[in-house]
């Protein structure tokens, strides 16, 4: 390769970010005669270049673009990959032939390259070993003019660049035959990309269909649905009237309620007042009981000494052996005496006279008179306390038939009565019984004793 010449070598990636960059042009042995190349101009040149590159791929379908873009003598060639990879170089006026020839072993290099799992089509080629292939495939300068060569050097020239020439032929069949297999599997996948294209539409179709079947049925939700909210609106109206009724009906149930607690608050009362009466009358029930139980035991104690006195009294007639006078012929000294009659106490029939040891007889008939008016006394005490204690249970009884069809509760509550209380009636009036039986059966003896010849004076 001969020296001199320009060739700068730049790949940039898809969103314009540098991959890769190379100097290609040939190193001159003779370092006098190295020239200082400023490379800044290089990278402003490629840098101003790739506005181009962009406008010329909307323009043509081909993966070789050609010249791009020119400043002064230098040039910039492109190429592009189905990516969007673009490959850059700067150069001095080389064949167009040999940098299409050039792009395309750089392409192959590249596929290489992204055919490493580890690599990414973003990332920067690092790898030496691209680099030391890419080397070879540099471009050779252009020469100077073919007659300022000697005839033999032009014939060995031209019989080494035959020889190239056919490499070159060789391996551009070979690529051709390639890009004919790359063609048929083009074709290939063309067809296969037709099919999908068919599956796509037919897809898109049933897609379509589907929208459609759904756009209606959505529709026909929405109107359901708007029915669906009018009833219900409907329903809550109504639901807003039955509340306002019930609320109605609540106050007139709570005026109800007022009036039946006023009604229950009296009959309460009434059953209070009842319950105080019938205690009065169970206490003066009581009261009378216990009259009639002194009554009773009053009684009892005349009648002892009525019997102690009957008995000194025929003792008394037996020592003296005087036949006894009947006791209604005799009159009570206690008894006031008849306008006309004298002061004095009657005598006795048969000239017997008072002992001074003790009662006379008068005074003896005088107390037997009086055990009975006692008698008849405690038997109308009973009957009083009898009475009283019917009239009681009677105005107990109709109390208690006020008050529970008024006050449902006061059917199985008892009355204020307390079960001690109504044990003790009970027992009063059987007390009662009792002394009245006790008094007739000892009325019933003083009638017989009255009646016998013994207590006669």
């Amino acid at each position: 390769m001969a020296a001199g010449g320009v060739l700068h070598m730049v790949i940039v990636g898809a969103e314009d970010v540098p991959l890769f960059e190379a100097d290609l042009t040939a190193k001159s042995t003779d370092a006098g005669a190295r020239e200082e190349r400023p490379q800044y101009l290089y990278h402003f040149v490629l840098h101003a270049a790739l506005d181009a590159v962009e406008e010329q791929e909307w323009r043509t379908t081909a993966m070789h673009l050609g010249v791009v873009d020119r400043f002064n003598n230098l040039q910039v060639s492109a190429f592009t990959t189905a990516a969007r990879t673009k490959f850059l170089l700067l150069h001095d006026g080389r064949s167009d032939d040999l940098v299409k020839s050039f792009f395309r072993d750089v392409y192959e290099l590249y596929l290489r390259v992204m055919l490493n799992p580890f690599h990414t089509p973003t990332s920067k080629i690092t790898a030496p070993l691209f680099h030391h292939k890419l080397a070879p495939l540099a471009l050779p300068p252009p020469g100077p003019p073919l007659a300022t060569y000697p005839v033999q050097q032009l014939q060995a020239v031209l019989g080494s660049g035959l020889v190239g020439m056919k490499q070159r032929l060789t391996a551009a069949a070979h690529r051709e035959s390639a890009l004919r297999l790359e063609t048929v599997d083009a074709a290939v996948e063309r067809e296969a990309l037709a099919q999908a294209c068919a599956f796509a539409e037919a897809a898109l179709e049933g897609e379509r269909t589907a929208r459609l079947a759904a756009e209606q049925e959505l529709a026909l939700l929405a109107a359901a649905a708007e029915e669906e909210q009018r009833q219900w609106e409907e329903r809550f109206a109504e639901g807003q009237e039955q509340l306002r009724a019930a609320r109605s009906a609540v106050r007139a149930l709570e005026r109800k309620l007022v009036a039946l607690q006023s009604e229950v608050h009296g009959e309460r009362s009434r059953r209070v007042a009842a319950e105080e009466g019938a205690a009065r009358l169970q206490r003066e029930l009581e009261e009378q009981g216990q009259q009639a139980a002194a009554a009773a035991a009053l009684a009892q104690q005349r009648e002892r000494d009525l019997r102690e006195r009957q008995q000194e009294w025929e003792r008394r007639q037996q020592e003296r052996g005087v036949v006894a006078v009947h006791p209604s012929s005799v009159a009570c000294p206690a008894v006031q005496q008849q306008p006309g009659t004298s002061s004095s106490p009657a005598r006795p029939a048969g000239g017997a006279q008072p002992s001074d040891g003790g009662p006379t007889d008068a005074v003896l008939l005088h107390h037997v008179l009086k055990l009975q008016e006692d008698v008849v006394a405690m038997k109308g005490h009973a009957q009083q306390a009898q009475q009283a204690q019917q009239q009681a249970q009677q105005q107990t009884q109709q109390a208690c038939h006020r008050q529970a069809p008024a006050c449902p509760a006061a059917k199985d509550k008892p009355l204020a009565v307390a079960p001690t209380q109504v044990d003790e009636s009970a027992l009063a009036a059987a007390r009662a019984e009792y002394i009245r039986e006790t008094a007739r059966i000892r009325a019933k003896q003083l009638r017989e004793m009255k009646e016998s010849a013994d207590f006669r004076l």
